[in-house]
């Protein structure tokens, strides 16, 4: 298929799954860095949910400073299953899959569940996923210029930053916060206790 009818396709029209052969994920030898990619997603997003919950649900406070070093360890593991997606380009034209113009229209829940799996070539010169020397010398023929990359360093600081902030802030808010200490406070109001006669 060619690249241009390529770049016409709606996403409905890619298959749901893999080909049999691998397509052109596997072919360009970056299939494994995406199931990687999934995997530290999926544990760092877990650990977060499973100590939020342990600090809203009153564990013991021995079990605080787990908690705590779980959700720290997720947020560079999140962050790093995202650095590893962004780093799924083409050989040849060095397009990032799942950044370019077209996986955005689709969304990012099917690009990588759907889209990216099923493709066979790359939607803007065609390889696929061999970086022949017949694909690179077609793409150079062409005279086209490569899509400029979505994710820049600016975009890059700026999503780190807020991720950061928000997750810091979901730490700082699940420690701070226990059953008990919401308004109203303990059976006693939070009176000082004294005994009789003192």
């Amino acid at each position: 298929m060619e690249p241009r009818s390529l770049a016409l396709c709606s996403a409905d029209q890619w298959a749901l799954t893999m080909p049999k052969n691998g397509g052109w994920l596997k072919r360009s030898g970056q299939f494994g860095r995406v199931r990687a990619a999934g995997a530290l997603m999926v544990g760092a997003i877990g650990t977060i949910c499973f100590s939020w919950v342990g600090f809203a649900t009153g564990l013991p406070r021995a079990a605080d400073s787990l908690l705590l070093l779980a959700q720290i360890v997720a947020i560079p593991t999140a962050l790093v299953a995202v650095a590893l997606r962004t780093l799924v380009r083409c050989r040849v034209c060095g397009l990032r899959l799942g950044s370019c113009a077209q996986a955005r229209d689709i969304g990012r829940t099917r690009v990588w569940l759907e889209w990216i799996p099923a493709l066979e070539a790359c939607p803007q010169c065609g390889d696929d996923g061999s970086a022949s020397p017949e694909s690179q010398g077609k793409w150079l023929a062409s005279g086209l210029e490569p899509e400029r990359v979505y994710w820049s360093l600016t975009r890059i600081a700026l999503a780190v930053f807020i991720t950061i902030v928000f997750l810091v802030g979901g730490i700082w808010c699940g420690g701070s916060w226990r059953p008990g200490t919401e308004t109203g406070g303990p059976p006693n109001n939070g009176l000082k206790l004294t005994k009789r006669g003192s």
